[in-house]
């Protein structure tokens, strides 16, 4: 027995025990809507009669017709989630997956000097400080490896040559990221 529920057919709605469901269901046309709370509740009519009061002994006929249909819905609309859920991603979503997380490794990997991604890290390669100089070059070169590098491992994907890495196969073939050593280190100041 479900504790509380709320039906108002006009509007598809059934509420059980505070899960709403929106969709469409038989009801008695006069009925503008049913409450049920803790054993007992009232239908309620379109036309302004009194409503009917309910108890416990009503449960059976009045108010798990509507629990059964909340049920039924609520069992189809999960297996549709969890369809979804496990469905393979289509290849636009594998590769927008392929690219964020690219794009993601090589921001992390700038802000490990302190810039706030490999963008702004690459604006520093005609910095006037030595440091800032060659950390922004080596942010170029890195960025141009590793795209370089990830388009020959998409391309061989969309070709059919090969499946679509998982993100950790394509880091371990991508090159790895290594800032170049400096004696001149300014330290980690934040460079934007």
């Amino acid at each position: 027995m479900r504790t509380h529920l709320t039906v108002v057919p006009a509007d598809q709605l059934i509420i059980v025990d505070g899960q709403v469901l929106r969709f469409a269901f038989p009801a008695p046309s006069e009925i503008h809507a049913v409450q049920w709370h803790a054993g007992k509740g009232h239908i309620e009519y379109k036309d302004g009669s009194l409503n009917r009061e309910l108890g416990a002994n009503d449960y059976a006929v009045e108010i798990q017709p509507f629990v059964a249909l909340w049920e039924d819905e609520k069992v189809r609309l999960d297996a549709i989630e969890e369809a979804e859920r496990n469905r393979p991603p289509t290849l636009e979503e594998a590769q927008k997956r392929f690219t964020d997380a690219i794009q993601g490794r090589l921001d992390a990997f700038a802000r490990t000097r302190s810039y706030d991604g490999i963008l702004s890290a690459t604006t520093y390669a005609t910095s006037t400080a030595p440091q800032f100089k060659a950390e922004g070059q080596y942010a170029v070169e890195a960025r141009d490896m590793i795209w370089a590098a990830a388009y020959v491992i998409l391309d061989a994907v969309l070709a059919g040559e090969r499946p679509m890495p998982s993100l950790e196969e394509l880091f371990q073939e991508l090159p790895e990221l290594k800032w170049p050593d400096n004696e001149n280190s300014l330290g980690s100041g934040k460079r934007v």
